[in-house]
């Protein structure tokens, strides 16, 4: 049992398919619990309580507009499924319909208990991005299905992430579960805490604190590759305008292109993500960014191994990496505008210089005349497009009026690709 984790956050994902329907429909339900004494920082993270300030909503990070910080967040891998499904990209490991019962088993899968000594391996050869030991704040378990991985060997990696980084003093650990896979003793096992609320059937009725909505179908996939009618771009856009219609009107907060959720209950692994702050990562095909440097370990299980065979015998190292100014302006201005807190023109401006911002803000001018993008001033209130045109004009005075740009809910989200495409189109030039 972990004890030490005191506060959690669990998605429950729950898939709807039918062979009538034209598509399938994907429900995250996100459930908090929330039993932790309020600590002060270690004396150690003092030094970077700015970054705390500077990383909140308000003000998302912008590379180097503060000296490089260690992560806070760690994503973990685990791949397992009972199958493969037609609609899936990830890097999974199909494991037969009879894993991951929540009845008593004679033992833990073999190849699930290789896999987490195979994770274990990799977390131990990790070196910490600071010797100053400040710890991770958010830990996130994805998949697959995390829910089939027995929760001891849960607890296990979640043991050797806290002796190798630390753990904060109440951090947020999220798990992504199937509702199939658990009952409210495993979940209880797995957490460590005694109330236990599980929230299934209609996500609103569920009043969950929580909401991911995604509608999309991968390329690639074997869902991909059947031929049936699609919804059109309309009918998609039409889904996505009633999602955020009846989530706004039940008490949810927009608060990025596929996320909503109760004031306060903004997933903080997720604003990790968002405010392009840096994370580890850990697993068959996950993602790091460390030190303005994004990197992906390979998706197929022999590569994976041989990977971390060379992580721990030192021939291979996060640090021979370098990075790139125009990726780094390019991830500010997507994960950005995916939020309903928009870009921050002075810190891109102080980071990437304030010819690029301009270029932007003149690329996306018509744009603000049409209402898909929104200036805002200091506090965050919209401007008149009269007001933003001003700004540009005045070259030497650029910011004066505006200081955030963002994309309407939901008109402007509809369109972020497009949107998010012209800018990376004028930083790569």
């Amino acid at each position: 049992m972990c004890s030490y984790m005191q506060s959690i956050f669990v998605n429950l994902a729950l898939l709807k398919e039918s062979c009538s329907s034209r598509f399938s429909l994907m429900e995250k339900v996100m459930i908090s619990f929330r039993n932790c004494p309020i600590h002060p920082r270690p004396p150690l993270a003092r030094q970077y309580a700015a970054f705390t300030a500077a990383t909140s909503p308000s003000s998302p990070l912008p590379p180097r507009s503060l000296p490089p910080l260690p992560p806070f967040s760690a994503y973990v891998h685990l791949p397992f499924c009972r199958k493969s499904c037609h609609y899936c990209d990830f890097p999974i490991v199909a494991l037969g319909s009879s894993s991951g019962t929540t009845a008593p088993t004679r033992g833990d899968d073999p190849r699930i208990v290789d896999y987490v000594r195979l994770l274990l391996c990799e977390v131990a050869a990790t070196r910490p991005v600071s010797d100053d030991g400040v710890p991770l704040e958010t830990v996130f378990f994805g998949g697959g299905t995390p829910s089939l991985v027995p929760p001891r060997l849960v607890a296990a990696v979640l043991d050797a992430l806290r002796a190798r980084f630390g753990l904060s003093a109440c951090p947020e650990v999220s798990i992504e579960m199937d509702p199939g896979t658990f009952d409210a003793t495993r979940l209880r096992e797995l957490v460590g805490v005694e109330e236990v609320r599980e929230a299934v059937g209609c996500t609103v009725d569920a009043r969950p604190t929580h909401v991911s909505v995604f509608l999309q179908i991968e390329k690639g996939t074997k869902f991909g590759q059947i031929v049936f009618p699609l919804p059109s771009d309309t009918e998609s856009a039409n889904f996505y305008k009633i999602a955020s219609k009846r989530l706004s009107e039940a008490g949810y907060n927009h608060y990025e292109i596929s996320s909503y959720c109760k004031p306060g209950y903004e997933c903080k692994h997720n604003l990790t993500y968002w405010q392009n702050r840096p994370f580890y990562a850990f697993g068959l095909g996950s993602a790091s960014y460390i030190n303005g440097v994004r990197y992906s370990r390979p998706r197929r299980m022999k590569e994976y191994v041989e990977w971390v065979q060379k992580l721990e015998d030192g021939t291979w190292s996060h640090e021979s990496r370098s990075s790139d100014m125009k990726n780094m302006a390019m991830d500010v201005v997507m994960l950005s505008l995916r939020t309903a807190w928009g870009l921050d023109l002075q810190s891109f401006s102080k980071s990437f210089g304030k010819g690029l911002a301009l270029s932007l803000c003149n690329t996306l001018k018509p744009f603000v005349e049409s209402g898909l993008v929104i200036a805002m001033d200091m506090e965050r209130r919209a401007l008149p497009h009269v007001d933003f045109e001003l700004d540009l004009q005045n070259e030497g005075d650029f910011g004066s009026r505006v200081a955030f740009i963002c994309l309407s809910d939901p008109d402007g989200f509809l369109l972020s690709n497009e949107l998010i495409s012209l800018a990376f189109g004028i930083i790569s030039q």
